[in-house]
């Protein structure tokens, strides 16, 4: 069983915050959880359970809870078919800061969905995103 030690994601991206568990072994699902604090910016810090430092399974999920500041809605773009890492680019790059990645198996996914691909969002593309938007990937 592969263990790798809990960074600190302090003030980093969500997409850069993916990048380092990925880099540093994590194959396990990672949820976003968002959590709305009105002044300051907002900024990536981890849930109490997941403390820097601490040891964990690089098959076991992580959650990094997000700080932001406020909640804006703008239009989803379309995800689907990208890699994670390219749907979190594609999400921030639109406005779209909340938002949760969640996996799917292969035989409860839509149709055609490919492993490490995302295989449907909710809401749909062009529609207003929401507090708790989900990006599914199939595994």
């Amino acid at each position: 069983m592969r263990e790798l030690v809990v960074p600190d994601l302090s003030g980093l991206t969500q997409l850069q915050a993916w990048q380092k568990l990925r880099q540093l072994g994590h194959a396990g699902p990672v949820w976003f959880a968002f959590v709305n604090s009105y002044g300051g910016s907002a900024e990536i810090s981890l849930v109490a359970d997941s403390k820097v430092g601490q040891p964990i399974r690089a098959s076991s999920p992580f959650t990094i809870k997000v700080v932001a500041a406020h909640f804006a809605a703008v239009k989803m773009p379309a995800v689907t078919g990208m890699t994670p890492e390219d749907a979190i680019a594609a999400l921030t790059a639109a406005g779209v800061h909340t938002f949760n990645l969640k996996y799917k198996r292969l035989d409860d996914a839509p149709k055609g969905c490919k492993r490490g691909r995302v295989c449907s969002q909710d809401p749909a593309p062009g529609e207003p995103n929401g507090e708790s938007s989900r990006i599914y990937i199939g595994r």
